[in-house]
């Protein structure tokens, strides 16, 4: 009785456990967006954009492409993680779809040296 019971916990365990790996992926997903800037879509800095940003666990992951022209982006003032990789610049910092987000995205190419103050607005 003992051998089955436990035999059946380990068996319940190890089921919850996968539906529960399962579940926290399906809260991944993937959001088109564009910049805005001064309260209107801004197609330059949207052009840099390389696919939709992905949400996930209360993160935010955009990817910007066309070289490594940009060094920072901040969020509330707290600056996000940030890789390069193949011409491509991914940020990830704290977030999710419900709102648009405010951000501060330093740029370094040719004669733009500055930060800039963009909306990533939910499409």
């Amino acid at each position: 009785m003992t051998r089955t019971l436990k035999r059946t916990m380990t068996l319940t365990l190890l089921a919850l456990s996968l539906a529960l790996a399962l579940a926290t992926s399906a809260f991944a997903s993937s959001h088109a967006y564009s910049f805005f800037y001064a309260g209107q879509e801004h197609t330059h800095s949207s052009s840099y954009i390389n696919g939709p940003a992905e949400v996930n666990d209360g993160n935010v992951t955009i990817t910007l492409g066309g070289g490594d022209y940009f060094p920072e982006l901040k969020v509330g003032g707290v600056s996000a993680d940030r890789s390069f990789s193949g011409g491509l610049t991914t940020f990830t910092f704290p977030g999710d779809a419900s709102d648009d987000i405010d951000i501060q995205l330093n740029v370094a190419a040719g004669p733009h040296n500055t930060w800039y103050n963009l909306t990533l607005v939910w499409k």
